[in-house]
């Protein structure tokens, strides 16, 4: 069963204009450049050079696929490398959307990130952004449920937006396709206070749905948005500051090829750890040019100052060991106290050596 646009295509003639997608980083730069099956993106890391890779490779095309569906216009840049869901799916983040690959499809599709926020328990941080809680789901066969979900879609701007395909700019014939990119909407459109007791509003009214969400700008926003534009909330961002995704797969790879390397994440958000009184913080280091699968000793070292003048500092320093596997590379997850560090990450019978700083705040 397809659900046709007939009327709305007439709604859409009325419209004067509408805005472009929110402003993003992911144009390709002179610093983005070719890798064997794929590109190489610098946009969503600080550290020079180093960056994300989309590639075709045995596991996946995610680089056809993500040319396919729009690209850097359309998803915006990665923002992490690739990693397997709690479904056993593969996916890998972009700015505004993250994208799974569906073996059974033989493709890759928009997820519904909006869904894994809520199985994540992240509604009310999310709240906290502006961003409404979705209503609560409904036992209706689907396709009534859908169109009572579709009646939410009262702001025209909003409306105008979803039924245009972010390709070609012309109307969706059906609105499932429609529901492949944005997904059924989670909640009618909302302006939201900024805190819980607070008196001020949000700058913009938003919309919910299982894949993004539509901010309508009742200001002039950051970095160049004009008042009455429509943006998608960038979904992969959120994402990773949520730590939906895992910090494995934050952490950025450097360009190939490579010398030796290592290089650290501290977790982007949640709970820090608890030891022995005090509160330690979650990171994860990644390294490459090592012996294939030999152990690999992690020294993490940072000098705290003196208590008492004329006395010496001291040193504070944590271990670990993780084996490198059969390429020489290796990812390790640790806590350690806040401070920043000297790494020192060295392999046991290469002696390759590399040194390196993460700061844990």
């Amino acid at each position: 069963m397809r659900l046709r646009l007939v009327w709305l295509l007439v709604l859409l003639a009325g419209l004067v204009a509408l805005a472009p997608l929110g402003p993003s980083a992911a144009a390709q730069t002179a610093q983005d450049f070719p890798v064997p099956g794929g590109w190489f993106y610098t946009q969503a890391t600080v550290r020079a050079g180093f960056g994300y890779s989309v590639v075709d490779d045995a596991l996946a095309p995610m680089w056809t696929e993500y040319r396919r569906l729009g690209g850097p216009a359309v998803l915006g840049s990665p923002v992490s490398r690739r990693y397997y869901g709690s479904d056993g799916f593969l996916y890998q983040g972009f700015e505004r959307y993250i994208l799974q690959w569906r073996p059974d499809q033989q493709r890759a599709v928009y997820a519904n990130v909006y869904e894994q926020f809520t199985d994540a328990g992240l509604d009310e941080w999310l709240l906290g952004k502006g961003i409404p809680k979705p209503e609560p789901p409904s036992s209706d066969p689907f396709y009534e449920d859908a169109r009572r979900r579709m009646g939410w879609l009262t702001e025209s701007r909003f409306l105008g937006f979803y039924l245009l395909n972010p390709l070609t700019q012309e109307p969706w014939d059906f609105y499932e396709q429609a529901w492949e990119v944005y997904g059924l909407p989670q909640t009618g459109p909302e302006r939201l206070r900024i805190g819980v007791g607070s008196v001020g509003l949000w700058p913009f009214i938003v919309q919910r749905f299982q894949k993004v969400a539509l901010q309508l700008w009742l200001d002039n926003g950051p970095a160049g948005i004009s008042r009455g534009s429509v943006s998608i909330i960038t979904a992969g961002t959120l994402a990773r500051q949520a730590s939906l995704i895992p910090i494995t797969a934050v952490l950025p790879e450097p360009p190939p090829p490579v010398s030796p390397w290592i290089v650290g994440q501290p977790q982007l958000s949640g709970r820090p750890v608890e030891q022995l009184g005090q509160q330690l913080r979650h990171f994860a280091l990644g390294g490459a040019g090592f012996a294939p699968a030999e152990t690999v000793t992690v020294t993490l070292t940072k000098e705290e100052q003196a208590a008492q003048p004329g006395e010496q500092p001291t040193r504070v320093t944590w271990t670990f060991t993780t084996p490198a596997r059969q390429d020489g590379s290796f990812i390790l997850e640790g806590d350690a106290l806040p401070g920043t560090y000297s790494v020192t990450a060295r392999g046991n019978s290469s002696g390759v050596a590399v040194v390196d700083s993460l700061a844990l705040s």
